[in-house]
């Protein structure tokens, strides 16, 4: 899911932002397992990608800021409808690279 946040004032657009999130439901002991350390990556790093022919992306490179350090993110879902929110720069700095 992409969330993003935009900050108008006075009809003037101050501020947008997004980041690229990724839900992750618990288990019934309220725990989340991320055992994909690929998406976790690219999740907090972002690394340059090239589109391909005879996709909508064009054959270049890019390289996607992460100004904010959220351009990735987690969502933790758990009863009785409740949501976590962390940024993958920040999720990735605790777990390491001992992904759990």
């Amino acid at each position: 899911m992409i969330f993003i946040v935009s900050v108008y004032f006075q009809g003037k657009k101050y501020f947008e932002k997004l980041t690229i999130n990724q839900f992750k439901k618990a288990n019934k002991t309220s725990s989340w397992s991320i055992k994909n350390k690929e998406q976790l990556f690219l999740l907090s790093r972002f690394p340059v990608f090239r589109g391909i022919q005879g996709s909508i992306i064009d054959e270049k490179n890019y390289a996607i800021p992460n100004y904010s350090g959220c351009l990735g993110s987690y969502g933790f879902l758990y009863k009785p409808g409740d949501f976590a929110f962390v940024s993958a720069t920040k999720l990735d700095s605790y777990v390491g690279q001992k992904i759990i």
